[in-house]
């Protein structure tokens, strides 16, 4: 497929799921609900949100709004949706506060092939290689934050990369202890399983939870879609052991 109709094909999809926002209408209601319960009891004002996987701004627009969210970056290497995010944020006199790139998260530094999935955007991926690829930037977590920032929060939702991604923050999550929320879905599970999550975020520290279609927490991981991540030395794990149904 010719570049150029490969991105128009993408632009017109991209165009249909901003639509969405404006209507209020969310892909992921109960990661909302969640986040939403969380910030609302958190005691401070100073979060930063992380978002990677960030499509056309579904989380970054209205917790970008919050008062306790202090700053948001959202990653997002389809060009045509991090231009949506950008101008949402400037018609919401938000782009002081959100920092956008179109940078690919991953476990390394360097060149990668990003996959344009034509028939849903939010399908797309970091890969080996493919006709419909193109050519990204990708950095850890690590190499783009090398500082203590303490209370932070990281959505991650880039079909099956999650691992990838987790792997590439290790530091940062070691300094900070972030909440931490990331797809785990059929997809996801093919790519990889929990217990390769635990060796990244060691067992005796933290503590993983599914995200029910009701915004509470269980520990039932046959039918997931969202896992939320706490370690219990976060200021985040009071509040989400108040979640626990």
């Amino acid at each position: 497929m010719p570049y150029f109709i490969l991105i128009l094909l993408v632009a017109v999809i991209i165009a249909f799921n901003y639509c969405l926002l404006p209507g209020g209408v969310p892909n992921e209601p109960e990661t909302h609900i969640f986040l939403e319960r969380v910030i609302k009891v958190f005691p401070k004002q100073n979060i930063l949100f992380i978002d990677i996987g960030a499509s056309v701004g579904e989380f970054v627009i209205p917790f970008g709004k919050l008062d306790k969210i202090k700053i948001l970056y959202a990653f997002e290497p389809n060009e045509e949706a991090a231009k949506s995010i950008m101008i949402s944020a400037l018609m919401n006199n938000l782009d002081d506060k959100i920092r956008v790139s179109t940078y690919a998260i991953g476990s390394y530094d360097g060149d990668g092939f990003f996959y344009l999935n034509t028939s849903s955007p939010t399908g797309s991926k970091l890969v080996h290689y493919s006709r419909q690829a193109i050519k990204v930037k990708v950095s850890k977590i690590d190499s783009i934050f090398q500082e203590t920032v303490y209370d932070a929060i990281i959505k991650i939702d880039i079909e099956g990369g999650e691992l990838e991604a987790l792997k590439g923050a290790k530091e940062f999550i070691l300094r900070n202890n972030p909440l931490i929320i990331f797809e785990y879905n059929e997809i996801t599970k093919s790519v990889f399983k929990l217990d390769k999550v635990y060796d990244i975020l060691p067992k005796n520290q933290w503590h993983l939870f599914r995200l029910r279609k009701d915004g509470f927490l269980d520990q039932i991981f046959d039918n997931t879609w969202n896992i939320v991540a706490v370690n219990e030395n976060s200021v985040f794990y009071k509040i989400c052991m108040q979640m626990i149904k």
